[in-house]
């Protein structure tokens, strides 16, 4: 059985703005920020979840993820799934508009997959 989850959740305009706008990014710091907090956000789902989905998190025009979930893409996308690795984390990311290419892929394997898209997870 596949299940697919999505999880959408909207920041304010005003947050969204912010991260957009080059003038009013501070560096990396944002970055670190937005990483910590999704792998935060992932760590607390799957400790509730029994079926550890792998979690995609949009941004922008890409679908980013993190740590053992990175691995998996990784291995299951092979030269499409580039991992790499950062301050005390993994990742990999893809662009969105290969979302529908690379996600019946992914089920096909036998993975559960939750998309979470907005600022706030």
């Amino acid at each position: 059985m596949c299940i697919l989850i999505f999880l959408r959740i909207f920041a304010s305009e005003k947050e969204t703005n912010n991260k957009l706008n080059p003038k009013t990014r501070k560096g990396t710091e944002i970055m670190n920020t937005t990483v910590a907090k999704r792998i935060s956000f992932q760590n607390e789902y799957k400790a509730k979840h029994s079926d550890k989905p792998i979690m995609l998190f949009r941004d922008m025009d890409f679908y980013f993820t993190y740590n053992e979930d990175a691995e998996t893409i990784g291995q299951v996308l092979g030269a499409s799934g580039k991992v790499a690795h950062a301050e005390g984390f993994t990742f990999a990311a893809f662009s969105a508009s290969k979302l529908d290419q690379y996600l019946p892929a992914i089920i096909r394997k036998g993975y559960h997959v939750a998309i979470c898209d907005g600022d706030m997870c």
